[in-house]
């Protein structure tokens, strides 16, 4: 059939102004009847099924142009991470064009007064059909190459696609086609304008820009490509489509979207797509879906480390690979085959290929990185941070990035070849909305009983729980240099650039390898391999001093990472030195006083080296293992957890009640809550439960997992709501008064003193714990022996410590080839390994797994199989040379419950065979010797700091200690076997060490374990006076530099406004003045005994009775005051808070809750100045007296350095 064929057709009427945009120009009806070609044809597609399309978009399809879309994949690079990833741009296009003409015909059919014709419907499909036509090998990158390589154009693929579209008519000759169906070239015009927009950027100021419809159409403009909100069928079916390839779901159905849409006249004269109210939230859900795609896929680190791989590769291919063009000459550059649709046809993903196999001698670079990229030697990802949009990070931004982080390393260039174009900084924007806007602003709603009106809906009246952002940018590092040694290091720098600049540190930074202990590692490691690269190199500018017994190591300086403050103390606790007998300094309690060692084990698999208290040379290696009461004979989950509480609550009462009675006055009343009298105050015993708001349980699950209240991710659940709630057998009743709420967890058994209101609260003036038993005296030895504790191991197939514990190990069997006399009498020295949990990571246990049918499981081996081989080779040359002593984590594949069960000796096949290796319980509780330790992996720390404010470890495991027990959360919010008889967490007997393991930092603490009657001795006694006094001056060190801390900055008004400050500030005066009250109180009850051993002219008499007296007790009082201040302002600030959340745009709320906290701000910073100063009088009056200084010469040195 030839052109002559056709008979001509009259034009469409052209617009030629928009002066008169409320009438539409008359158009066609359909194509003749007598049609020759009327047939269509149909596509079965994955996503929607059959897919019957017109015969001209057939013709369309069936054109080289169209067809080059199938060797284009629609994710690019995301193919080498999500293998199933591998559909291409052409079957996209098809699904885009299907719901194009699903929602077209739906409002067709819906609202004939709209006009919409056959001829729209049939723009509408082409245009959805063609939208991606000038996409580039790999999709977008291709335009970060063209960004790269022609700065000075800005190149979309939207652009090339039009272009393509022209060309495609063109070179197919398909216009007369177009003419048989009466589409013309204004229409033409139209299909262009919804896949690119505004074709003249000149006519931008008009009401109406735009030429192939007029107004009245405004809504064609929004199905394609939506320029207003974002929402079109082109995101509804990659999201379908490309969760389908990559494996994952999602819970938005498009279909729904399409049955809700309605065209409506907006109040801007526009007809806008408008949804139903009741769908907002699903609105948000399609934003929520597209930046998971972006975190999950298109900008997954190691895709977008492959595309800057290709990226470079396209870079140097371009000097050297020419393309042909229509008059066959073969002088196109890969940067101007854009120019030429010709040749920017011929260019799709097998360009690689091209590459891969060019014999040109300058292409070796490129075809090394291709070959790279498939050996999976990709650049290595080392972290990111996130910084605020007005931050420059151009180009040139990224490169002196990369400079300053290379400098506050000193890298041997020589020896480790790394500079800063080694380094990579890449910035990636991630958002939900346009430009971090609120991404519905500019959507359009209707209801139910005004379906014909269009109206706004604010985010405030959709949810509270909304970000308040929308919008981030992500600012990742990459290093070309996969040494293992190395990025540790550039980690180390990057994350000392965060700080520098003031940026969020990069998310689990606090698990990198730090300065110390890189230098631990290169101590252990320096002198056992010979071969080793020193550690210490990177380091730049060296301190010049040295540890002792080693003068070839140098220490690095300390950097901004790590405080002055805890580099001394690791420097003590590496060196292990010992202190004299005659050394009087403030620190570990001497020898004959019982104590406590709390040691925090990092999430960082390093090891640290714990030195063991000296013992009898005949028991000093024998162990005996504790823990069979966390063995689990019967295994029974037929019996409440209920219980467990009752059981504890049981077996504690009777110490809980002897603590009391020693605390108070044994003629104060022990009562039941059912024999309370109305303000009568008495003393209740039972056990805590906290009434959390937020706390998770299964129903907030299920309704998660339904989408119904999606709640966000919480650091913790804390509620200013939050209730302490006292049980005991009978009865509850609701705990308020001098005691915060913040600090304690369910499960606690305590005693409380105070009385019942009127109101049926109980009122507490204080409380007290079951006091601890004091641990076994430890006999000394002449030899010391030492433990090693080590948890997080984490080990994967990309684990960067894997090589420093293997070096690790060679020291410890090869003790012999380490010079420092004294680093190798610890290692010769040491009895015992302790792994306190979490061996594998927790993403090789493949989970996803268990939901698919075992015949496409059977014959695959989750990677943690190689991580515990790995594991247990390391673990038989420990076992080799020591005991070794397994307990099991929250990651390893043990039962998650508390107390969990040893690991299996087979998976340990090796090392499981020595008797030196143990599996054991977590708890875990042992004896060396005479020395009791107890530990736990753990989770019992993690799951009190999410359900408590208190943001320091050792303090939680210290608290622990003092409750009595173990995981008190057990089983509220922490998982647990449900015990009847006994409760096994249950802290019977004072351990000497208390550890945790995976935490985020390591830290110790010596916790003194004395009893009440300890501080009530004789008048002769010295101990008392000797204690008051040194605290006091402890304490006025510690208030001092509380004072002076960034808590007390200049910067008031940021700190007044921050509830985490307040907290930090209420929960620090507090323990300044409950420690003051409860010093002074033993000094005057010292002073009270010391008087009558001088006579009543003896000036230290006099002076005591008349002036310290006078004194303390007025301090005493003023402090007791402060503490019902403190109580006064938390009641003043819930009932103020109350009404913000009942009202929360009445400026009045919000004017009250801040003249409270700047006042209580004020206060606090007073209260401390007061406390410190009655300390120094104190001393100062203490020091006047000759008796005192000649009967306290220990202390009076600590005290004249302070005043």
């Amino acid at each position: 059939m030839s052109n002559d064929d056709f008979s001509p057709l009259p034009k469409r009427h052209k617009l030629e102004s928009t002066s008169d945009l409320e009438i539409s120009p008359v158009l066609t009806d359909s194509y003749h009847e007598n049609n020759p070609i009327q047939d269509t044809k149909i596509f079965n597609d994955p996503i929607h099924g059959c897919i019957e399309l017109h015969w001209l978009l057939v013709k369309i399809i069936d054109t080289s142009q169209f067809q080059r879309l199938r060797r284009l994949k629609q994710l690019g690079a995301s193919y080498y991470v999500y293998p199933g990833a591998c559909h291409q741009r052409f079957e996209h296009s098809l699904g885009t064009c299907h719901l194009a003409g699903e929602l077209i015909s739906q409002l067709r059919q819906r609202q004939p007064e709209l006009n919409i014709t056959v001829e729209d419907v049939l723009c509408v499909q082409i245009a959805a059909l063609c939208h991606d036509l000038g996409h580039g090998p790999y999709s977008h990158m291709f335009e970060e190459v063209i960004a790269e390589l022609r700065p000075e154009i800005k190149w979309k693929h939207e652009r090339a696609s039009i272009k393509m579209f022209d060309y495609m008519i063109e070179k197919n000759n398909l216009m007369p086609f177009f003419r048989q169906v009466n589409l013309y070239e204004i229409d033409l015009i139209f299909i262009k304008e919804l896949i690119f927009g505004e074709l003249d950027e000149q006519t931008t100021d008009l009401i109406w820009p735009y030429k192939g419809r007029d107004i009245s159409k405004s809504f064609l403009y929004e199905i394609v490509s939506n320029k207003l909100t974002g929402i079109d069928v082109d995101k509804f079916d990659y999201f379908a489509r490309d969760s389908y390839y990559l494996g994952t779901k999602i819970s938005f159905e498009h279909m729904r979207f399409i049955k809700f849409y309605r065209v409506i006249r907006a109040d801007d004269g526009k007809f806008h797509l408008c949804l139903r109210d009741k769908e907002v939230k699903a609105c948000y859900e399609i934003y929520r879906i597209r930046d998971d795609l972006h975190r999950r896929a298109y900008q997954h680190p190691v895709v977008k480390a492959i595309e800057l791989m290709y990226k470079e590769v396209f870079i140097i291919a371009n000097d050297y690979l020419f393309f042909t063009n229509a008059h066959e000459k073969c002088d196109i550059r890969l940067a101007q085959t854009i120019d030429d649709m010709y040749t920017f046809n011929q260019i799709d993903d097998h360009i690689t290929t091209l590459i891969k196999h060019s014999h040109h001698p300058n292409m070796m670079k490129a075809k090394e990185i291709i070959e790279k990229i498939e050996n999976r030697e990709i650049y290595r990802y080392i972290g990111n941070t996130h910084v605020s949009f007005t931050v420059d990070f151009t180009k040139k931004a990224c490169k002196n990035a990369c400079q300053d982080i290379i400098k506050h390393y000193h890298f041997d260039e020589n020896e480790y070849h790394l500079t800063p174009s080694d380094l990579i900084i890449q910035a990636v924007e991630l958002s939900c909305g346009d430009r971090g806007e609120d991404p519905i602003r500019n959507m359009w709603f209707y209801t139910k009983v005004y379906p014909n009106k269009a109206t706004r809906i604010s985010k405030d009246q959709v949810s509270r729980l909304l970000p308040q952002t929308f919008r981030e940018r992500d600012i990742r590092l990459y290093c070309k240099n996969r040494d293992h040694n190395i990025c540790s290091i550039v980690r180390c720098g990057f994350k000392e650039y965060c700080i520098a600049k003031g940026y969020p540190t990069p998310k689990g930074s606090e698990q990198w390898i730090t300065a110390l202990q890189i230098y631990f590692l290169e101590l252990i490691m320096s002198k056992s391999n010979k071969n080793q690269k020193s550690i210490t190199s990177f380091f730049k500018n060296p301190a010049q001093t040295t540890p002792p017994n080693d003068s070839s190591v140098t220490k690095p300086k300390p950097s901004s990472i790590v405080e002055m403050k805890e580099i001394k103390k690791e420097e003590e606790e590496e060196e292990i030195p010992k202190l004299p007998s005659s050394s009087p300094a403030p620190g570990p309690a001497p020898a004959s006083v019982p104590s406590t060692k709390l040691v925090l084990s990092p999430k960082k698999p390093s090891v640290v080296v714990v030195p063991n208290i000296q013992r009898q040379p005949t028991h000093e290696t024998e162990w005996i293992n504790l823990s069979d009461r966390f063995l689990l004979t019967n295994r029974h989950f037929d019996v409440q957890y209920a219980h467990l509480y009752a059981e504890r609550l049981g077996s504690m009462r009777k110490a809980v009640n002897k603590a009391a009675e020693n605390r108070w006055n044994s003629k104060i009343p022990i009562k039941k809550m059912n024999d309370l009298v109305l303000d009568e105050e008495c003393i209740l015993i039972g056990i805590l439960f906290k009434q959390m708001i937020l706390k998770p349980s299964i129903i907030k699950q299920i309704a998660n997992e339904n989408g119904f209240n999606l709640q966000p991710p919480r650091k913790r659940y804390v509620d200013p709501t939050d209730k302490l709630i006292l049980e005991e057998e009978s009865q509850r009743i609701v705990l308020d008064g001098n005691i915060d709420v913040n600090l304690f967890v369910t499960g606690i058994v305590v005693a409380v003193y105070g009385y019942e209101n009127d109101k049926g609260v109980f009122i507490v003036k204080e409380y007290c714990f079951k006091e601890l038993t004091i641990p076994k005296q430890i006999t000394p030895t002449k030899e010391d022996k030492y433990m090693l504790f080590a948890s997080g191991f984490l080990l994967s197939e990309t684990s960067i410590i894997f090589n420093q514990l293997e070096s690790l190990i060679n020291s410890l069997t090869q003790t012999t080839n380490i010079q420092s006399k004294q680093l190798q009498a610890i290692l010769s020295n040491t009895i015992r390994f302790v792994v306190a949990g979490n061996l594998i990571e927790s993403s090789n246990r493949l989970k996803d797994t268990t939901n698919q049918a075992k015949y496409l499981t059977r014959k695959m081996a989750a990677s943690s199989v190689e991580a515990m081989q790995s594991i247990d080779e390391l673990f038989d040359k420990i076992a080799a040379i020591m005991d070794i002593d397994i307990m099991p984590g929250v990651n390893d594949p043990s039962c998650h419950m508390l107390p969990q069960q040893p690991l299996h000796p087979c998976m340990f096949p090796t090392s499981s065979k020595r008797k030196t290796t143990h599996c054991l319980t977590n708890p875990y509780d042992f004896q060396i010797g005479d020395l009791r330790l107890l530990g736990t992996s753990g989770q019992n720390l993690d799951d009190i700091d999410l359900q408590s404010t208190i943001d320091n470890r050792v303090q939680i495991l210290e608290n622990c200690l003092t409750w009595g027990v173990i995981a008190p959360t057990c089983p509220d919010t922490l998982s647990c076997y449900p015990y009847v008889k006994d409760d096994p967490f249950i802290i019977h007997d004072t351990p000497h060490i208390f550890f945790a393991g995976n935490q985020p930092k390591f830290e110790t603490r010596l916790f003194k374990v004395d009893s009440y009657e300890d501080f009530i001795l004789g008048p002769n006694d010295i101990q008392v006076p000797e204690k008051s006094l040194s605290n006091l001056v402890e304490r006025a060190y510690e208030i001092e530099n509380f004072l002076k801390s960034e808590i007390f900055s200049t910067d008031e008004s940021s700190n007044q406004n921050d509830s985490k400050h307040l907290n930090e500030l209420i929960q620090s005066v507090q323990k300044y003045l409950r420690d003051f009250i409860e010093i002074v109180e033993h000094l005057t009850l010292w002073l009270e005994l010391e008087i009558p051993s001088y006579s009543e002219s003896d000036d230290f008499r006099i002076v005591v009775q008349n002036e310290i007296l006078d004194d303390i007790a007025s301090m005493k009082a003023n402090c007791i005051i402060r503490m019902g201040q403190i109580v006064e302002y938390r009641e003043q600030r819930a009932l103020a808070n109350k009404e913000l959340f009942k009202r929360p745009k009445l400026d009045d709320n919000y004017h009250l809750v801040s003249n409270l906290d700047d006042q209580l701000h004020r206060n606090l910073k007073l209260m401390l100045i007061e406390m410190k100063s009655s300390i120094l009088r104190i001393c100062n009056l203490l020091m006047k007296n000759k008796h005192l200084i000649e009967r306290q010469t220990f202390h009076r040195r600590h005290v004249n350095n302070y005043v």
